[in-house]
């Protein structure tokens, strides 16, 4: 049995509260992010966490508008808001919370003129090396594979399969 290894990492980035950008990411398992020296939110991760926008929950006070925290649910907690504020001891009426995923939370924090752009690389014993691009601007998500945009190349050029 083969173990996948991979890394995930953003360009730095300037959003609205890059503490508050940082430290949620931190809670979906990005263990490597930070803000940098010059004071822009960088996002990343050693094979501990990977985007999955199905999963990614950033957890607003909708009396506040502030955020309480994230979860992933495939890493942090069994996936629901009701069992993240109890395991965080919060004990409040769950109406008075909003779940958003990832990629709003990203759009909502993003400054004008600005992309959050992040990356992954892996491989299976060296043999299934792959690796994505995800843009989130403050009006799209695209994503982008390298392995299908190789199969779209060698197509355009008829080199597929040979």
């Amino acid at each position: 049995m083969a173990d996948y290894i991979f890394t995930v990492t953003s360009r730095p980035v300037q959003t609205k509260d890059n503490a508050e950008f940082v430290r949620v990411f931190q809670d979906l398992g990005f263990e490597e992010s930070e803000v940098l020296y010059d004071g822009s939110a960088y996002v990343g991760s050693y094979g501990q966490a990977y985007w999955d926008d199905d999963s990614m929950i950033v957890v607003f006070d909708k009396r506040t508008d502030k955020v309480v925290g994230a979860f992933n649910s495939y890493s942090n907690v069994e996936g629901t808001l009701e069992e993240y504020l109890d395991q965080m001891g919060i004990e409040d009426d769950i109406s008075n919370f909003e779940e958003v995923t990832a990629e709003v939370y990203v759009q909502s924090m993003l400054l004008d003129g600005q992309a959050f752009v992040l990356t992954e690389a892996g491989n299976e014993k060296l043999h299934y090396n792959n690796g994505w691009a995800l843009i989130i601007t403050k009006d799209e998500t695209k994503c982008f594979d390298i392995t299908r945009l190789v199969d779209i190349f060698l197509e355009e050029k008829c080199l597929l399969g040979k």
